[in-house]
């Protein structure tokens, strides 16, 4: 599966090609250079839901709410993207395995415990994450997000409003 990742005025985050070039850069420099590196995944839990109960507008007000909690508690050096309708990703430079889990545990639990609001009207929003950590054999980050993904897929599966790892 080939990734795209999306950006724009919606959710502010960085354009495709800016988000490409990035993650290829990393990957690289995680190689060369024998640094960490990390993907995590998050997925809104029963989006459709929120469109289907409180209109799409409300849709587009949930991707927001996520997407600025993800870029706020965001270090400089990472990478966040939006690749899908509620669909994000963390590049996590210089973080293991282990770093990577403990930040999208607290982003999810963040998340949970942060409902959206618009205009005194609050929903609860939570998010399944899956976490990859790049290895050698990752030469681009399809292979590193498709990892990602697969834990993600275990998260929705089990009880959603969790965190996987690959």
């Amino acid at each position: 599966m080939l990734y795209k990742f999306k950006g724009g005025a919606l959710t502010r985050i960085f354009a495709l090609k800016s988000n490409i070039r990035i993650s290829q850069q990393a990957i690289a420099a995680s190689h060369r250079y024998k640094r960490s590196l990390s993907v995590v995944m998050f997925d809104i839990d029963f989006f459709k839901r929120i469109n289907d109960t409180h209109g799409h507008d409300m849709g587009d007000e949930a991707i927001k709410h996520i997407a600025k909690i993800l870029k706020m508690s965001s270090r400089n050096a990472d990478c966040v993207a939006r690749i899908g309708g509620e669909e994000f990703v963390l590049l996590l430079p210089d973080t293991d395995r282990a770093g990577a889990f403990k930040l999208a545990e607290k982003l999810r639990d963040r998340i949970s415990k942060k409902p959206l609001d618009v205009n005194g009207k609050f929903i609860d929003i939570t998010v399944s994450a899956g976490v990859s950590y790049v290895k050698e054999h990752h030469d681009t980050i399809e292979s590193a997000l498709s990892e990602a993904d697969d834990a993600l897929y275990k998260a929705k599966e089990s009880v959603r409003n969790n965190v996987q790892l690959a």
